[in-house]
């Protein structure tokens, strides 16, 4: 699938190059240099890349940086005499050099599957190469083209006072519609890009509320012996706040009137706490009846009174299986085993147990809170009939989600030693997370065409003030003004109009974003188990949006001023 979609774009592109270049003007030798440039600059940078041990799913920006800069000096490697001519020769080497690292991560073993970090790599890689890549060529047009003119002097004003002339109704209504356009896309692009991040951003916290920071396991996910000497090992990492140990099963938990399927957590009520934010949330009467409840302790005068039952131990529920079970606390719950089995008068059968429901938690996530529940850690070692002292995993703590991944690096000694492994709370999502990032790529993608569509209401605007002033351009140029000068004129109108439109769509997007956060929007939390609309904005989308946004209106301002630059003043003096 990721192949036959960039074999379609590439053939596309390529396309589009043979219909509109002349085949004895396009220089065969200025692309095979800019690719034999784009392979230098590709392979020092993977191998750069491979040596300082980063990857593409936790350094994503990294390499998107390095692909920028890259493609700023590739774009700027191509002769700009012919600067039409050279934006469909960088044309041809992207989709060349893109085919290449394609073939290269092929050869790598990197997975093309649509949720990994490889493929979100190529999809953003194209446009990007591309925007900066005309916009390296462009610079390098402005800088030392004819003329060679290294600022906006009076290019500048000229500019300025094309655009706010007066003298043109239509090329003023025009201007005013690009404005909003790029407006409307830029505040589309920030809202939407900060819903999906709010999405992503309460799934990340309800995930870690339901779970530990890190996992301790055995690699055979099998249950180990806690020793001493690995308690003291863990307390003595850096980065390591609280471990708790815990046992964990396959059951199903039956009811008077249903039953469900689960996952029998088994806890320490005083440091499982620490670890698990969802327990953090219970009453301490409910951790407490954690523990088997002794129903008379005292020894009775009447050696032929009946003693009192003994109540069954605690077990704390999700809501969601509580709902389920239709059972609220104080009632009684059987916990069923489907691995173990117990001798009866009829036979083997099930082994189960009673619990009576002594707390319920809601972590607002139906998958935990349907199919979690917690008991004593004694009572699930008896329960599946483990050795003591020997658990299942330990639950560890880091000071902030973020430094997970240092913690883990920090613990490999000392799980090499124990034969075990320990894993943060983003690779234990590593599929959910990925699939999050490459929904926010393609919508980021999707919504950018927006911003695309909207720049090409700049071209109708340059269009049309090249018309009008062609008189005017044949005047500069007769006194004197070079080709680059005339194109930085153009330059600075799409410029204008982009920029303001794109602090306008910033703008109105933070507005919005603010708006949601403070006012929140209902949404029916039966069907997305949220009761408003998460919204997340960071900085970094804003700048990635508004620096998108304003790239795209150079690169569609470029080719018109080019149009407007190549006017000969005689034809111009004689339409005047």
């Amino acid at each position: 699938m990721t192949w036959a979609v960039f074999g379609l774009v590439h053939l596309a592109a390529l396309v589009w190059v043979l219909r509109k270049v002349r085949l004895k003007q396009f220089d065969t030798t200025q692309t095979l240099r800019g690719i034999v440039l784009g392979l230098f600059l590709l392979f020092p940078g993977v191998m750069l890349f491979e040596f300082l041990g980063l990857s593409l799913e936790r350094s994503a920006g990294v390499s998107q940086s390095m692909i920028a800069l890259g493609a700023l000096l590739l774009g700027a490697s191509f002769k700009p005499k012919t600067t039409g001519m050279a934006a469909r020769e960088f044309t041809v080497a992207v989709c060349f050099l893109t085919e290449i690292g394609a073939g290269l991560g092929l050869w790598m073993g990197q997975s093309f599957a649509l949720s990994s970090p490889f493929t979100r790599l190529l999809l953003v890689v194209p446009p990007l190469v591309l925007l900066l890549g005309y916009l390296g060529l462009s610079v390098r047009y402005l800088l030392v083209g004819k003329g060679k003119g290294r600022g906006f002097g009076y290019e500048s004003l000229v500019g300025r006072r094309f655009l706010l002339s007066k003298s043109s109704p239509a090329l003023s209504v025009v201007t005013a519609i690009s404005v909003v356009g790029v407006t409307l896309g830029v505040w589309l692009v920030v809202v939407s890009l900060a819903i999906l991040s709010g999405f992503e951003h309460d799934l990340r916290q309800k995930i870690i509320g339901a779970h530990a920071h890190i996992l301790i396991q055995d690699s055979q996910v099998k249950p180990f012996d806690l020793t001493n000497e690995l308690v003291d090992a863990l307390a003595q990492t850096p980065g390591v706040e609280a471990t708790a140990a815990y046992i964990e099963g396959e059951v199903a938990v039956a009811s008077r009137s249903n039953f469900n399927g689960g996952v029998l957590m088994g806890i320490d009520a005083k440091t499982s706490p620490k670890v698990l934010k969802v327990l953090a949330g219970l009453s301490s009467e409910s951790l407490a009846g954690l523990k088997v409840l002794s129903g008379d302790s005292q020894p009775s005068d009447d050696p032929f009174a009946f003693s009192k039952p003994v109540q069954p131990p605690g077990i704390i529920l999700g809501a969601e299986m509580a709902r389920a079970l239709s059972v609220k606390l104080g009632d009684d719950v059987r916990v069923i085993s489907p691995m173990l089995e117990v001798l009866t008068p009829v036979g083997p059968a099930p082994k189960s147990r009673g619990f009576r429901v002594v707390g319920i938690f809601s972590s607002k996530m139906y998958e935990y809170d349907s199919r979690f529940a917690y008991v004593d850690i004694e009572m699930a070692r008896t329960f599946f009939e483990l050795a003591d002292g020997q658990v299942t995993g330990l639950q560890v703590q880091a000071a902030t989600p973020e430094m997970a991944p240092d913690v883990v690096a920090n613990l490999s000694p000392v799980m090499k030693v124990h034969s075990l492994e320990a894993r943060d709370w983003r690779r234990r999502n590593q599929t959910l997370f990925a699939a999050l990032e490459l929904e926010r790529v393609i919508a980021f993608i999707v919504l950018a065409f927006i911003i695309l569509v909207a720049s090409f209401s700049i071209v109708t605007t340059l269009a049309m003030s090249i018309i009008e002033k062609r008189q005017e351009i044949a005047i500069l140029k007769t006194i004197g003004a070079r080709s680059t000068g005339i194109m930085k004129i153009f330059l600075t109108q799409g410029m204008v109009v982009g920029g303001l439109g794109t602090l306008m769509g910033g703008i109105c997007g933070l507005i919005t974003v603010s708006g949601l956060e403070q006012l929140g929007l209902w949404i029916p939390d039966e069907v997305y188990y949220i009761d408003s609309l998460p919204v997340h904005l960071s900085v970094a989308d804003l700048v990635v949006v508004m620096v998108a946004a304003l790239l795209i209106v150079w690169d569609f301002a470029i080719f018109p001023a080019l149009q407007g630059a190549s006017l000969e003043p005689v034809e111009g003096l004689r339409e005047g």
